[in-house]
């Protein structure tokens, strides 16, 4: 059995993770479309919930407390 854990996640606002993501996919070569094609396509389904959902499956929802990261 697991100890209980708190897992904190900080989600940063839409236009500068939208940016973050974009750089991170040109960089690491997984795309070479411009920024506006990018950001049109990603604009209808932008949600931190699949990147949250591999640490509820190993830790649960209710471990997960998450918080809007402010500059």
């Amino acid at each position: 059995k697991r100890a209980p854990a708190r897992i904190i996640a900080y989600i940063r606002d839409y236009p500068a993770w939208v940016r973050s993501f974009y750089a991170q996919n040109i960089i690491g070569g997984y795309g070479a479309e411009d920024f506006d094609t990018l950001f049109d396509q990603k604009i209808t389904y932008v949600s931190a919930i699949p990147y949250l959902r591999h640490w509820a499956a190993e830790w649960g929802w209710r471990a997960l407390h998450v918080r809007a990261l402010h500059p």
